[in-house]
């Protein structure tokens, strides 16, 4: 069973927010333990060893005591015993719970959909690199996974409207999804468009074109069955 991380914090506190966000993206079990308002009303909160202020976020993973949203956030990002497909920052990931990786694949097929995407091209990766001749097979390289899915996705009009900004923006898509499988489970990400698109920046326009893809993509993956991360809120 994975640790059940503790969370001190308060609704309505942003720092808090982006916590709870982290936690929920990458999966963990969390609890979600309330605390008073007011810094002077948690004595209890530096009773702790380790905890030296009352300042909130606090995460309490196992026996270490994480302060402040940037530590706790730096914290989570190199955890040790990380996921065996990584935590990637340019993108959505998620733990599926489906019995066979062909019924992952149809599940994630129809959240994209549904969320306004077209799949453009599939690419079983995973059957590429089993074929292959070379030293990089699943076999030989240690690779951590079993079945390897590419779906290359796109938003038609916002495609349309990207290329009619910038004609070389074709060179930044379609999206990239991936469902994976290792022995123990599969996953599903999903690039974040924004991050994709962070070489053109400077383009207002652009940028808030990808913003609205990655409204879609966040969607997509909000379809997706997720099993309980055992949130609770005493």
């Amino acid at each position: 069973m994975p640790t059940i991380l503790s969370l001190y914090q308060r609704e309505g506190c942003p720092h808090c927010q982006r916590v709870r966000e982290e936690l929920t993206r990458q999966n963990l079990p969390f609890e979600s333990l309330q605390v008073a308002r007011l810094p002077v009303d948690r004595p209890d909160l530096t009773a702790h060893d380790g905890v030296s202020s009352r300042e909130i976020p606090i995460l309490r993973d196992g026996d270490r005591w994480i302060q402040g949203s940037e530590e706790i956030l730096l914290h989570l990002r190199e955890r040790a015993g990380a996921h065996w497909f990584g935590d990637p920052s340019f993108a959505y990931t998620r733990r599926l719970s489906a019995p066979d990786f062909q019924h992952a694949a149809r599940k994630v097929r129809k959240a994209l959909e549904e969320a306004g995407f077209r799949v453009l091209y599939e690419l079983d990766m995973g059957a590429t690199l089993e074929k292959s001749s070379e030293p990089g097979s699943i076999e030989r390289s240690g690779a951590g996974f079993t079945k390897y899915l590419i779906l290359g996705i796109c938003a038609t009009e916002i495609a349309h409207s990207l290329l009619a900004e910038e004609p070389a923006a074709g060179l930044l898509f379609p999206c990239n999804v991936v469902v994976a499988e290792s022995a123990a489970e599969i996953v599903v990400s999903a690039v974040d468009p924004v991050a994709l698109f962070k070489t053109v920046e400077n383009r207002p326009a652009l940028t808030e074109l990808a913003k609205r893809t990655r409204a879609r993509m966040v969607q997509a993956m909000g379809r997706i069955e997720m099993p309980t991360h055992h949130a609770r809120t005493p």
